[in-house]
């Protein structure tokens, strides 16, 4: 989420913010393309699925985020207009947040966002669980579904966050959802965990859609309150998620998994309708601070 805030905000001109977050992701795809493939041999050698067979894996990711801290934290300059001392006196998260939250389109937008983060939140432990589960997915399948999902990432990223400089982040974001439902409705339908594979492709533009609110949701604020704000929405929508998955945990015995997985599409189908009354500045549309301030 910082680092979101951080580079939205080191790119200057509007105009090619979305193809920069695009850039910015799918270098990191690159290097993640052949993560999958690594981690399904460390699992199959330390036992398969099971406990010891994946916690190699969090012994390595720990590890490897604690290099990416030092290093980050040694290396990594300030945004400039961080650096600069305004001699302004210095305000609350809470002042900041009251101002912006008093605001009623982005009163929709936290607040439906809320809603399908308690949704998609609560059913991300579950999804591999589904695959190995209900849909008889093995480690090479899971590998595969991550190289595939990323591999996607990769061909649609630029292209898709160019469109969104040229036509606006809104399009896009209209444009890529349906394959984020297409994806999960050919994981419940799957005849056979192959299938999985193909979900997981059409899943790589949910990536694009995520990325393009990212940054519609960054721009709709001044920069000095853009991590502030970013910080107390993410505790807000985590907050939500909270109680989540020990709901879905018990609903998962009862029910049909298949009907829980729908849940995040009924769930986004309000973020979706009050999409078109949120400003898109890539568009010429105010901000909402301006508005603020007027």
């Amino acid at each position: 989420m910082i680092t979101n805030v951080f580079f939205i905000t080191s790119v200057r001109e509007h105009s090619d913010r979305a193809t920069a977050m695009s850039m910015k992701s799918t270098l990191t795809s690159l290097v993640g393309l052949l993560i999958p493939s690594l981690s399904a041999i460390i699992v199959l050698n330390f036992g398969g699925i099971s406990v010891e067979g994946i916690r190699p894996l969090f012994v390595i990711s720990t590890f490897v985020s604690l290099l990416i801290l030092i290093y980050t934290t040694l290396k990594l300059k300030e945004v400039a207009f961080l650096q600069k001392d305004t001699g302004q006196k210095k305000r609350s998260l809470f002042q900041d947040y009251k101002e912006i939250a008093s605001i009623p389109e982005f009163q929709k937008w936290t607040s439906t966002k809320c809603l399908r983060s308690f949704f998609s939140g609560s059913l991300m432990p579950f999804y591999s669980l589904f695959y190995v589960e209900i849909k008889g997915a093995d480690v090479t399948t899971i590998a595969a579904m991550g190289t595939v999902a990323t591999l996607g990432a990769l061909i649609f990223l630029v292209p898709f966050g160019r469109l969104a400089d040229k036509h606006g982040r809104k399009k896009i974001i209209y444009l890529t959802r349906p394959f984020n439902y297409l994806s999960i409705l050919v994981a419940i339908l799957a005849p056979s965990p192959e299938w999985l594979i193909l979900a997981a492709f059409f899943g790589a533009l949910q990536t694009v859609s995520q990325l393009m609110e990212i940054t519609l949701e960054h721009e709709l604020l001044p920069e000095e309150q853009r991590g502030r704000v970013a910080g107390f929405n993410s505790f807000l929508w985590g907050l939500a998620g909270i109680p989540g998955p020990i709901l879905i945990g018990y609903l998962w015995q009862r029910v049909n998994p298949a009907y829980l997985l729908i849940l995040p599409i009924l769930a986004d189908l309000p973020f979706l309708a009050i999409l078109p009354t949120i400003p898109d500045i890539s568009m010429g549309e105010s901000e909402l601070y301006e508005r603020r301030e007027s």
